[in-house]
């Protein structure tokens, strides 16, 4: 998504700073008031409702309120979808336009009118629309499919990070880096990850059996073998790393584009 903001060297950093910043100030701010309008503790876990926050509403507001705030945790809810599948199709995009993908030369086609990728935003929701059907009858599939997804996540945050922690020498620093403090916070980012990497692969309650069980494990371990049989029997003979669309000569201004 970087390739389409300005000055992304230095704006994408600061986006994703401000956006944790932004997010874990009003986050916390959301569950303390949560949290305060909790009258009985049981009743709000066993509610009739099958959403304890529902319940927090009714118990300090009225109906036609709770149904107003439930309303804005519905929007909450499709922004955050919708920030999901802009960053799906843009992650299909630059695969599909590194042909690291089945099917590619349909998936980084940019829409004419629209200027995004088109197709990728399909089938981004075409693939959150199938992985959301196990939770139509069988809640373990849908809780193992959600830590999977969030497991991945973290895990494509970290491996750059450990990358250049294990080839510092290879790394070239861009104009927004943090100095001294890089080492020391790239250390602490991995060691938290790894944290919450073990958090979301334990079930989710307790005594553990067939059906409780979380089989997010099971699921990273299947993408891991999928993914190394294919790298080495077939990718790694084709592969050569991102297509790149900048061409940077001596000089500042022979710089050009190609638009694949």
């Amino acid at each position: 998504m970087t390739e389409e903001t300005k000055q992304a060297d230095k704006a994408s950093p600061w986006g994703m700073i401000s956006a944790v910043l932004v997010s874990a100030l009003i986050g916390w701010l959301f569950l303390i008031a949560f949290c305060f309008g909790i009258h009985n503790y049981e009743d709000t876990i066993k509610t009739s409702t099958g959403f304890p926050i529902t319940q927090i509403l009714l118990d300090n507001f009225n109906q036609e309120l709770t149904l107003v705030f439930m309303c804005l945790l519905l929007i909450a809810c499709w922004f955050c979808g919708l920030s999901s599948v802009t960053a799906n199709s843009r992650m299909i995009y630059a695969f599909s336009r590194d042909h690291a993908m089945p099917g590619s030369r349909w998936w980084h086609k940019i829409h004419a009118a629209s200027s995004c990728p088109l197709n990728a935003v399909w089938l981004s929701c075409f693939i959150a629309f199938i992985l959301s059907l196990p939770y139509l009858g069988n809640t373990t599939a849908y809780v193992a499919i959600t830590s999977l997804s969030t497991i991945s996540l973290y895990i494509s945050y970290i491996l750059p990070i450990i990358c250049k922690l294990l080839y510092p020498n290879t790394f070239l620093r861009g104009s927004f880096h943090l100095g001294k403090f890089s080492i020391f916070i790239n250390i602490i980012a991995v060691l938290w990850v790894c944290l919450i990497i073990i958090l979301f692969v334990l079930p989710p309650v307790y005594p553990v059996t067939a059906v409780t069980m979380n089989y997010a494990s099971v699921g990273i371990g299947c993408v891991l073998l999928f993914a190394g049989f294919a790298y080495f029997v077939s990718a790694k003979y084709w592969f050569r790393g991102p297509v790149t669309n900048v061409n940077m000569n001596t000089r500042k201004s022979d710089v050009t584009m190609n638009y694949l």
